[in-house]
């Protein structure tokens, strides 16, 4: 039998509900599995039947992910929602199992045994002592643990082939600053919950627990985000200008390190809120400056609240009477035919002789035919595309989404000879926006427009929102 064109007949839609639609969750469990937005609701789920408070977790990690979601929105990069788990939860364990190994160390320094340095006796000394000793005991060593978090991933991250450790790469201020926030999270979360708040459980019940929560995760959260985000730039700035980068990772630190001391030496209202003021003020300044320098600026989400009153877009106007059609264009003038003369007389033939050259002297040379160039060996992996690399080589605005060329015809790169040696091959940028660029070493540079990147094998670089790999 025949088919039937188009298709076979569809059957009218019936109005009675299948049973598929009476019953949407038979065979749904892999798709219900695999949607993401489903895992946060079993994770509450579970929370709530394993805690022992678990209202004051949830209200916890509800102010917890507000604030880090405020500091995403600042910074506009985009980035999957796991993101500060990972650092979380690195800062959490480093802090199970490291506290004491990091109080000896931060101990050596100081000008107060570590054993009588509590902040109950903290009154007793002169301010400058005070400021000192909080700066190494507390300062330094409490950003230090929320930075290794930050540090591991910035060298680490990029030597690991899995996908899953692309959005943990620090090659810019702002992944410095977003890792850095998550691993402030872990710190409070941590700190707050696990030690201080079950001992005001303990001592004077929810309501002593609730107040004490609500003091450390409102304003010690906010005070943690802003020294290690802060930290948190200068970490990435390092690894986007490799050059001093040991010297911009501890300018970092040390920036860190005193504004967390001023806030833990102060002990009036109107200090604390001048110190934390400036720190938030540090950090605004810093995403600010991260945005602008951010080699994937053209796709970070805009952050403006406020655009300024824009002129209205200008309506066309219209008369009601259609307008006048153009006059018909005027005829071309007539020109007499011209006269064809003669065709010119044919040229004879000259025979060569068998040992004669094969251009006449005096002939124009006959152009030879280039050999069509060579392969370099390397490949160019980009965008799920395999390309072979030789000189002249051309990739469009098409073959990397998100650039823009620089001299309007649609050419965002180009693969060139070096002046100096043509054995080696480069990339050079013809777009509107700088790439970020990492070496075979893992280090990183920036190439702005109209530069050059030299091409080897492990070499990989970021157009924007995308990745390419030299093979």
């Amino acid at each position: 039998m025949a088919s039937r064109p188009g298709g076979p007949y569809q059957q009218r839609e019936s109005d009675r509900p299948t049973k598929s639609q009476l019953f949407p969750f038979l065979g749904k469990g892999k798709e219900v599995v695999s949607k993401a937005h489903l895992i946060p609701y079993a994770v509450l789920f579970l929370l709530g039947f394993t805690l022992a408070n678990p209202f004051l977790w949830f209200l916890a990690l509800g102010l917890a992910i507000g604030t880090y979601y405020l500091v995403y929105r600042q910074c506009g990069k985009v980035k999957p929602m796991w993101l500060p788990l990972v650092p979380a939860v690195m800062t959490a364990l480093i802090i199970y199992f490291g506290l004491d190994f990091f109080n000896q160390v931060f101990s050596i320094p100081m000008t107060v045994p570590n054993s009588s340095f509590d902040p109950q006796t903290w009154s007793q000394y002169p301010y400058p002592t005070l400021l000192y000793n909080i700066f190494v005991q507390v300062g330094l060593k409490e950003e230090l643990m929320k930075a290794i978090p930050v540090l591991l991933c910035a060298f680490l991250a990029p030597r690991i082939t899995s996908a899953f450790a692309r959005p943990l790469e620090v090659n810019e201020p702002l992944d410095g600053i977003l890792l850095a926030t998550g691993s402030a999270l872990g710190f409070t979360m941590y700190e707050t919950m696990l030690q201080y708040v079950p001992q005001a459980l303990h001592q004077g019940g929810l309501n002593a627990g609730l107040d004490l929560l609500l003091v450390r995760v409102g304003g010690d959260l906010s005070g943690h985000i802003a020294y290690s985000g802060y930290w948190g730039y200068f970490i990435g700035l390092a690894m986007m200008k490799p050059k001093g980068r040991w010297q911009t990772i501890a300018i970092g630190w040390g920036f860190a390190g005193i504004l967390h001391a001023l806030w833990d030496s102060l002990d009036s209202p109107l200090p604390m809120l001048a110190v934390g003021i400036i720190s938030y003020a540090l950090l605004g300044a810093a995403i600010l400056k991260a945005r602008q320098i951010s080699p994937t600026r053209g796709s970070n989400f805009a952050t403006q609240l406020y655009h300024g009153a824009q002129a209205p877009a200008q309506q066309p106007q219209f008369t009601g009477m259609p307008a006048p059609l153009p006059p018909p264009p005027a005829a071309p003038a007539w020109t007499p035919p011209q006269t064809v003369g003669p065709p010119p007389p044919a040229r004879p033939m000259t025979v060569m002789p068998a040992n004669a050259p094969s251009v006449p002297p005096g002939a124009p040379a006959i152009p030879q035919q280039t050999a069509p160039q060579q392969s370099s060996g390397l490949t160019f992996f980009v965008a799920g595309q395999r390309n072979s690399l030789i000189p002249g080589r051309r990739f469009a605005e098409a073959d990397l989404p998100g650039l823009r060329a620089a001299a309007g015809d649609g050419i965002v790169a180009e693969v060139t000879r070096h002046p100096a040696d043509p054995t080696i091959l480069g990339l050079k940028n013809l777009s509107t926006a700088a790439w970020m660029a990492w070496t075979p070493k893992g280090e990183s540079r920036e190439i702005p427009s109209g530069k050059t990147i030299r091409l080897s094998p492990g070499t990989s670089v970021q157009f924007g929102n995308i990745r390419g790999e030299i093979l």
